[in-house]
């Protein structure tokens, strides 16, 4: 799926079988909503750095009720959000990762992940994440494979650390 120069409100949603190339948003602006995952998605979302999602009573970005989601999460644009920005969760398989180095603003957490049987790819910020919860934030996991690498800069007014 790709969307390209497009400026919307609304968001995209997923509830069935996307392919390995995923979901590309390029030079484009969500004004008032997300990209929503509870189907299957074999190639990750990618948001380029000329794109803006912009989630109003959203997460930006939500991967849930999933058994599989391959190909991680790439944001290299703006996101801002009065939920989480990025947020998966009761996921049987998540490989890919999350890299961000693009900014992510969010009322919540920057990152929220939980619930997940086995988490690949592990979680890389060499972009800005400012939160009013935890910048970073994962529970409920029972295998992590990859690791954490943060380059980048975090604030939040929720605790001081970065899990």
């Amino acid at each position: 799926m790709l969307i390209s120069h497009t400026t919307f409100s609304g968001g995209v949603t997923n509830a069935g079988t996307i392919g390995p190339h995923g979901i590309s948003v390029i030079s484009s602006t969500f004004l008032s909503g997300g990209i929503f995952d509870d189907g299957i998605i074999a190639g990750g979302i990618n948001i380029d750095s000329h794109s803006r999602i912009v989630g109003s009573g959203v997460s930006a970005v939500a991967i849930e009720n999933t058994p599989t989601f391959g190909g991680g999460v790439t944001n290299n644009g703006t996101i801002n959000t009065t939920k989480d920005g990025i947020t998966a969760g009761s996921i049987s398989l998540f490989s890919g990762g999350i890299k961000n180095k693009g900014t992510i603003s969010a009322s919540f957490s920057g990152i929220q992940f939980g619930a997940i049987s086995t988490f690949g790819g592990g979680i890389v910020n060499s972009g800005a994440i400012s939160a009013g919860g935890t910048a970073i934030n994962f529970s409920e996991v029972s295998t992590f494979a990859g690791g954490i690498s943060n380059s980048g800069k975090n604030h939040s007014r929720g605790p001081r650390h970065l899990l």
